[in-house]
């Protein structure tokens, strides 16, 4: 049996059911700006992030479901995304 395929990569994702503590930055965040902390990012170069909602991550994946084909894999994401 034959079946086209297409594949997504969905990275930096962020939700309610993020965890707060471990290894995820945007947990760190949330859990700072919850707790009245300042938010920090330490890094030894300028740094830019871009995080995407899970019901926005949904929300592209259905478009790219109906637009995405085996020769043109996609990406997605909103205008100006990093």
């Amino acid at each position: 049996m034959e079946m086209e395929v297409s594949t997504v990569r969905c990275f930096s994702l962020s939700g309610m059911y993020l965890p707060r503590e471990g290894h995820l930055a945007t947990g760190h965040f949330i859990a700072d700006g919850l707790k009245g902390r300042p938010v920090t990012m330490k890094a030894c170069d300028p740094v830019s992030r871009s995080y995407m909602y899970a019901d926005d991550l949904v929300y592209w994946l259905m478009c790219l479901l109906g637009a995405a084909s085996p020769a043109c894999p996609g990406g997605g994401g909103p205008p100006g995304a990093a």
